[in-house]
């Protein structure tokens, strides 16, 4: 152990704070991957015989996972946690030694590191023949783990023979070498890197299988570099890039619409002097799986399915329920998909095939402890799925999708260790699901397989929370959500959407929903359907049609009908006649359409001025307050004119005066200013009086001087737009005429151009960045000027959809036949000729 030590801590004669900064800097790098203890796999219920080198108390599996990374004062292989007191003990010996073993026990994991994950397994293949360092008899974990904590130089892969178990470092990558050399019996093993690349499955040495008549590639581009190649797919907007070739001979990138499957396969055929290399992309689905090319695990498939792409195996492997899908392998000849509950180190080992289209691609384990989704859909699970989860945890994950929506949570698997449907207890491992409608929470506690797999929100907002103890685990659970239109509900919101459930999108046979929209009182409610497309129903009346929506003006299906509509309409609105709308909508179990969306807001009816009552009073604040009546002359209201008499009487309720100030405020405001004078009063004192149309009178404030006469003057604006349109257009005029006589002017002295082709530069002025784009174009269109090869070509087959693909092959047959018989036709047309 001793000399162990020191081998660690004097490398090549490295001092040992050098080592420790290097050390510190590549497992920061590493871990910044996912978290530290995506670098360790667990052994439930073992540990580790010998005696721990460093021992840490209340420590977690993430913290424990941090401590046994950045440890410097030796080597940490591997470490065993306890979870009854969170004991970590940091360890500086794997299993795989001599004299070491694994022992059983009941509260204590073991987990050993994982630095192969760093790294993508390429069979068959090396980088270079040139390495910077040779160490013998390792495996696979202990040469990786040499290769991140490299101090001397910069570790970019290694090369790996597996009979020799030689370890071989090196600071090359494909593009610093050219490529990789196909070699049996070695792999190599490449770190994975940041940047573009990382989106990619590396395939290795080979190409896209050509195929006559089928143009493969549909951009080709030269002079670029492998990262720029994959950025470049990447961004690629004039088709849909899946895959691409970079050829080292010309730095030469070679994108293609098509993937391997596509193609029939991946072609090595090639002389040794040729270099190239193959690249997939990995899709939504695909990047959730460690790709190993040329591997499999035979003889433990469970579920097999025919002609899909990889990326729809891999989503069928995620949303398997009948078992849990750990891996899959894909053939690509045929687009075979193999589901399996095994991965390599289940089997000891992946089997290489060679050169065999056969590919193995195992789940990354989910490693996120909660989060937080604002996605229309999405998924989780529990840590460490598809393995047993951790003890001692407690994650929640916060879903929040748009208003007026609810959020539809789905299980394909749920294992907390207990399988009675007994009530939960506070000490079992427990998912907790809390839903808050309006300050109401509502709170579903599972601890075992629920009866019914799914579950549906009451709100826009969804809580979930696990929670797991020291003593036992289990598999734990995987939940899909997706956000849906609710069937039913009470909206008291303004400015509210409703639809049919899954809108736009086909809605479910035998449904019935009722929707009841509630307003402040004293307002309406207006419903607009901006799209309505149900089962047509041709003979009789909507009534009795198959899918149907009732409006109600009342507060449930016993209130006045206001519509019932069916089929298929544009728009339709619809007014309450109160503050309560109901809607019911019903369908059968044959024809299902797209359904309907409809909107509302609440219509708030103002005060009406003709509540106003007549007669108003008020106080003034001298003793000799009086009552003031104003009437406004019906006949003048449409000329704006309103003649207007005050009288003055005593006042007399101090509280009714209040409101009369109040109300006469409000009237005032719809009343116009005066366009001629007002008639003076004859004497202070003397009331003019003015009645209404209906004869009465209202008191007003004392008038205790004359009103002085107002004159409004109107100038009349037409004759001052009229002039200054009329100046403004023999200016224009003038300006016109002037540049016509300086143009024919200057045209005369300009001696006539030849009749040649008139470049927009000179060559003084053309940039660097030009004279290769034109050079560029030169070369694409060839000698003979035609179209650019780098312009897609048209293909009797379609990009991959989704859920199958076609291959070129199948319609070879029928492209070959209507080139014999385009072949014909240019025949007989020239013996014609001739």
């Amino acid at each position: 152990m001793v000399d162990k030590r020191l081998r660690f801590t004097q490398i090549g004669g490295v001092p040992l704070l050098i080592l420790i900064l290097l050390y510190q800097t590549a497992s920061v790098s590493c871990a910044n991957l996912a978290s530290f203890r995506a670098l360790f796999v667990r052994m439930p219920q073992m540990h580790l015989s010998t005696l721990p080198a460093k021992t840490i108390r209340n420590s977690s599996v993430e913290a424990c996972a941090e401590l046994c990374v950045r440890e410097v004062e030796f080597e940490c292989m591997s470490f065993d946690l306890d979870n009854t007191v969170g004991s970590c003990r940091l360890q500086n010996h794997t299993h795989e030694e001599l004299f070491v073993t694994l022992q059983v026990s009941t509260f204590t994991d073991h987990y050993r590191t994982s630095y192969e994950k760093l790294f993508n397994r390429i069979p068959n293949h090396v980088v270079t023949f040139e390495h910077k360092r040779k160490i013998p008899d390792l495996t696979v974990e202990e040469c990786a783990r040499r290769c991140v904590l490299e101090v001397n130089f910069r570790c970019q892969g290694f090369d790996y023979e597996v009979r020799q178990r030689n370890c071989w470092l090196s600071d090359l990558t494909p593009k610093d070498s050219g490529g990789v050399i196909v070699l049996p019996g070695t792999d190599f093993y490449e770190r994975i890197s940041n940047g573009p690349m990382e989106k990619f499955v590396n395939f290795g040495y080979g190409t896209l299988q050509q195929i006559e008549g089928i143009q493969v590639y549909n951009k080709i581009i030269l002079g670029v570099t492998l990262d720029a190649c994959a950025q470049l797919c990447l961004a690629e907007i004039s088709f849909r890039c899946y895959s691409f070739d970079f050829i080292f001979n010309d730095d030469s990138c070679h994108m293609s619409q098509y993937i391997a499957a596509n193609v029939h396969g991946i072609s090595t055929t090639f002389s040794e002097d040729f270099k190239a290399m193959h690249f997939e992309l990995k899709e939504e689905y695909l990047e959730m799986f460690y790709p190993t090319p040329y591997s499999a695990v035979l003889g433990n498939n469970e579920k097999t399915f025919k002609r899909v792409t990889p990326n729809n195996c891999a989503r069928k492997c995620l949303q398997e329920s009948e078992f849990v899908c750990r891996s899959f392998d894909y053939q690509i000849q045929d687009g075979t998909c193999l589901l399996g509950t095994k991965t390599g180190s289940d089997v000891g080992g992946l089997i290489g095939h060679g050169f065999a289209q056969v590919h193995h691609f195992e789940m990354k384990p989910f490693l996120d402890c909660g989060g937080v989704f604002y996605s229309s859909e999405g998924n989780f699970a529990s840590p460490n799925w598809p393995r047993n989860y951790y003890h001692n945890m407690e994650c929640s994950w916060q879903i929040t999708v748009p208003k007026f929506r609810i959020i539809k949570l789905e299980f394909s698997h749920f294992d907390l260790g207990r399988h009675d449907s007994t009530v939960c207890e506070e000490a079992d491992d427990k998912l907790v699901i809390s839903d808050n409608v309006n300050g109401d929470l509502h709170r579903k506690v599972m601890c075992s397989e629920p009866k019914q797999s799914s579950y549906v929100s009451l709100s826009n907002s969804l809580n979930v929370t696990f929670i797991s103890n020291a003593f036992q685990d289990a598999i734990g659970f995987r939940a899909f959500f997706h956000t849906d239109w609710p069937c039913g509900g009470t909206f008291t919101e303004d400015n509210g959407m409703i639809s049919s459930p899954n809108w736009p999108n086909n809605y479910a046979p035998s449904l019935t929903c009722n929707w009841k929209i509630v307003a402040p009182k004293g307002a309406k409610i207006y419903l607009n359907f901006l799209s309505m497309d149900l089962e047509r129903h041709i003979n009789g009346p909507c009534r009795l049609a198959y899918d149907l929506i009732e409006v109600f003006d009342g507060e449930s299906d016993s209130s006045p009908t206001l519509g019932i509509y069916c089929g298929r309409r544009n728009k339709k609105t619809v007014t309450s006649s109160n503050n309560v709308l109901f809607i019911t909508f019903h369908t059968d179990d044959r024809v299902q359409r797209k359904g309907f969306h409809a909107v509302y807001r609440f219509i708030h009816i103002p005060v009406p001025t003709s509540s106003i009552p007549s007669h108003i009073e008020q106080t003034t604040s001298s003793p000799s307050s009086q009552e003031t009546s104003a009437s406004v002359d019906s006949s003048q209201e449409t000329t704006g004119h309103y003649n207007v008499s005050y009288s003055t009487t005593p006042s007399s309720s101090a509280s009714e005066n209040n409101n009369s100030v109040i109300a006469l405020g409000l009237a005032a405001m719809f009343i116009e200013p005066r366009r001629r004078p007002l008639p003076t009063e004859k004497s202070i004192g003397e009331a003019l009086v003015v009645t209404t149309d209906a004869g009465e009178k209202f008191d007003d404030y004392d008038v205790t001087h004359e009103i002085p006469e107002v004159v409004t003057i109107e100038p009349d604006l037409r004759h001052v737009i009229l002039i200054l349109v009329i100046i403004f257009f023999v200016l224009f005029m003038t300006l016109l005429v002037i540049l016509i006589v300086v143009c024919r002017h200057y045209r005369k002295r300009i001696p006539k151009r030849r009749n040649v082709t008139n470049f927009p530069f000179t060559e003084e002025s053309v940039s660097l960045y030009d004279k290769d784009n034109n050079a560029n174009d030169q070369t694409d269109r060839g000698q003979d000027g035609d179209s650019d090869i780098n312009l897609p070509q048209p293909s009797p087959c379609d990009p991959p959809p989704d859920v199958t693909f076609c291959n070129p092959l199948y319609e070879q047959r029928t492209s070959q036949s209507a080139s014999i018989q385009e072949n014909t036709e240019n025949t007989d047309s020239n013996s014609s000729v001739c």
